[in-house]
């Protein structure tokens, strides 16, 4: 055991993830059209869902701003 050491593994159902960039953005490959929730995990503010919808035909933007409150 190492104190100042520590690790996060996210274990997903599926093959839709995405790591950040340093800017904060990220992409992920095309979905069908429907209705999705998407989670996304800090290691120090936590985890935060969102629910959205594909459009077929159409690019969909997710944003979620994470906040210290």
């Amino acid at each position: 055991n190492h104190p100042l050491m520590n690790a996060f593994i996210n274990v997903t159902p599926n093959t839709y993830f995405a790591i950040s960039r340093e800017d904060g953005t990220y992409s992920l490959p095309p979905r069908p059209a429907g209705n999705y929730t998407m989670t996304f995990v800090h290691e120090k503010l936590g985890e935060r869902s969102m629910p959205f919808a594909v459009v077929a035909g159409k690019n969909t933007l997710v944003n979620l701003n994470y906040s210290s409150k």
